[in-house]
């Protein structure tokens, strides 16, 4: 990356801050207009952004933008609310992952894509978790109820490391090209993903909030220095997770859950740094995936990779995500917003670099591109429909907006 296309980012970062606010009030949210600068002004576009990542560089950065989301979004659950609603986000992660992967596999079994089972499995996989980052819309309106927004907050943190089991399996087997059995070493291997990820996170997240507390007790410590702390306990979850054999990724969020629950100092400072780097962060992600990845997936563009796109954004996750909910007490419109906000982003990008750096699998460039293409236009219809469909809930009565934890009002 040369200075000019550095200095094109600063500007336009410079220039996001300067009209966030205007910006905030339309249509446009910050990933759709990052994307937009990264495709304009990228080779494909203007030409003036040099954005020549090499897939360890993107590895990196999506890697440790899609760390600082998780924990920091997590430290801003309520977990004592949680702790007595944990059935609605069950739902979604346990039931509503395995129907939405199912769906996705079936599409791209049906439609000409040119792929084999484990292939389509692959796919459906990759695109299944949601992402955090281009949730904020709807996790930070005040017009959502907060009890939804805790449960896509929810989902979004663990269903990235749930899933990425699947992944790694459905990958091996499309490689050999053959049927793979299940051995006790990968069931060691995806209990140690679920078991010691929480665990590595819970230990770093408890440890983190007590020095803190103590250091801030006995007047040690700079509000400043403390954000640089907490930058480095949402890597640290994630690093020792992985040295474990733990997901890092449910590690970084089940950390920044047990940070804020016992961290006793003041969090607002945090919060805003954290949120602060990690939205920069994000930014520079979505204008990288404008500029370099997403024009290739244009390239690849036909009738199916763009009906498996629109497929898997819209009923591919809103009707297994709907059926999960079924009994859970929520309204038809609460069951169809959570359905509808599973947007597709850092996860999927990271996934799909993480996997095919080294496929070698010979339908490689068209799931890329259909990954790609899903990516692209969840930002855009994600991004446009948060404003419109946050209103929906403007009319609720007071009461109903603040339905006790566990609680639900009746189905119409």
């Amino acid at each position: 990356m040369n200075q000019l296309t550095l200095l094109l980012l600063c500007a336009a970062l410079v220039a996001y801050a300067a009209f966030s606010r205007r910006i905030a009030s339309t249509i446009v949210t910050a990933p759709i207009l990052f994307m937009a600068i990264g495709l304009a002004l990228g080779p494909a576009g203007a030409g003036a952004l040099a954005l020549d990542f090499e897939n360890e560089t993107l590895n990196l950065l999506a890697e440790f933008t899609l760390i600082l989301v998780l924990f920091t979004d997590a430290s801003k659950v309520d977990a004592k609310a949680l702790s007595m609603d944990l059935s609605v986000p069950s739902r979604m992660l346990f039931i509503g992952i395995p129907l939405v992967a199912a769906a996705g596999t079936a599409a791209a079994l049906v439609l000409p894509l040119g792929v084999e089972l484990w292939q389509a499995a692959l796919l459906a996989a990759i695109l299944t978790p949601t992402d955090a980052a281009l949730g904020q819309a709807v996790i930070t309106s005040e017009r959502v109820p907060e009890r939804l927004r805790r449960i896509l907050t929810v989902e979004s943190g663990m269903n990235d490391g749930l899933v990425l089991p699947l992944i790694l399996f459905f990958a091996c087997v499309a490689r050999l090209g053959h049927s793979a059995e299940l051995d006790v070493n990968w069931a060691l291997f995806v209990a140690g993903q679920l078991l010691l990820g929480p665990a590595a996170g819970a230990l770093v997240g408890a440890g983190g909030a007590a020095l803190l507390d103590y250091a801030d007790e006995r007047g040690w410590t700079e509000k400043a220095a403390t954000g640089t702390a907490t930058i480095a306990l949402a890597a640290a979850t994630y690093l020792l997770a992985e040295l474990i054999g733990g997901n890092g990724f449910i590690a970084a969020f089940v950390g920044g859950l047990v940070f804020g629950y016992r961290l006793k100092s003041s969090a607002s400072f945090l919060t805003e740094f954290m949120e602060a780097e990690g939205q920069t962060l994000a930014l520079l992600v979505f204008a990288v995936f404008g500029a370099s990845l997403l024009p290739g997936a244009l390239s690849e563009l036909s009738w199916a990779t763009a009906l498996y796109a629109v497929l898997s954004v819209t009923v591919i996750r809103i009707v297994p995500v709907f059926l999960s909910l079924t009994g859970a007490g929520l309204k038809t419109r609460d069951k169809l917003f959570l359905g509808w906000f599973g947007p597709r982003g850092l996860a999927s990008v990271l996934f799909t670099v993480f996997v095919f750096e080294e496929a070698g699998m010979p339908v490689a460039d068209r799931l890329i591109a259909v990954i790609y293409l899903t990516v692209g236009l969840s930002i855009v219809v994600h991004g446009v429909s948060a404003l419109f469909l946050t209103k929906l809930f403007e009319g609720r009565s007071g009461s109903e907006r603040a339905i006790a934890p566990g609680m639900s009002t009746p189905t119409p």
